[in-house]
């Protein structure tokens, strides 16, 4: 049996980081994951928990420089992502 993996995913966006903490739970029998959405609540659940991974989005993370330095001295890996919306200029075909 593999050890647990705990998750925390950040992101502004809560209803995308809710669904990617379902997926994650409901693929991985052996992870947990947590989700904040702000700063605050990313200092919070590292002084709670102890992280192997952090998901996090590209502006959140951005936001804070001692956040990331934080996960560096913990030994947490970060993936960061970001969703762009791009408009589509033009008449309709």
């Amino acid at each position: 049996m593999t050890n647990p993996v705990s998750i925390l995913i950040v992101d502004t966006n809560k209803v995308f980081a809710k669904s990617v903490k379902e997926v994650i739970e409901k693929n991985m029998a052996n992870a947990s994951a947590h989700v904040a959405t702000n700063i605050w609540e990313v200092k919070r659940r590292l002084e709670e928990n102890t992280y192997d991974l952090v998901l996090a989005d590209l502006s959140v993370a951005m936001d804070s420089e001692d956040i990331l330095n934080e996960f560096t001295q913990k030994d947490i890996t970060v993936v960061q992502w970001s969703a762009v919306q791009v408009a589509k200029i033009g008449r309709a075909s």
